[in-house]
């Protein structure tokens, strides 16, 4: 018997519990796709706390209109996905998901990044995820305290 699961199914299947199971969630995830975020996601709620690699995309005013109108963006720290020869390097990313469903992400020099690109390049476009699943799965709002 041949059984067809769609991506969406998939997604379900695996990460049905997302909010639930997040240290198996990350265990999968580091095993099948060698991603490991823990640590590497932090919340960015003022102008202050953005990182220097940032700071000179943005007006300190226009910053903060900007998490005021849509909420707070999440800077996170990459190594897979990014490489120079054939190295892999850190690389800075800025995420915002956006009211639309749409989502703002930006690279530490300042280049506009698809979300399906991105993720593409992190190896789990296949399982359906978004960068917003990641944060659910990696970010710990205790942690950033």
């Amino acid at each position: 018997m041949k059984v067809i699961i769609t991506e969406s199914q998939l997604k379900t299947v695996v990460f049905k519990n997302i909010n639930e199971s997040n240290e198996k969630n990350k265990i999968f995830l580091k095993d099948k796709f060698g991603i490991d975020l823990d640590g590497k996601i932090k919340m960015i709620q003022n102008y202050e706390e953005l990182p220097l690699a940032f700071t000179s995309h943005f007006y300190p005013e226009d910053f903060n209109s900007m998490l005021n109108a849509g909420g707070p963006f999440y800077v996170m720290n990459i190594t897979k996905g990014y490489k120079i020869g054939n190295t892999y390097v850190n690389k800075l990313y800025l995420y915002r998901p956006r009211v639309d469903g749409s989502s703002y992400l930006v690279d530490q020099d300042g280049y506009n990044k698809a979300e399906s690109t991105f993720l593409e390049n992190l190896g789990v476009d296949v399982m359906g995820l978004t960068i917003k699943d990641l944060i659910n799965i990696y970010f710990n709002e205790e942690d950033q305290i």
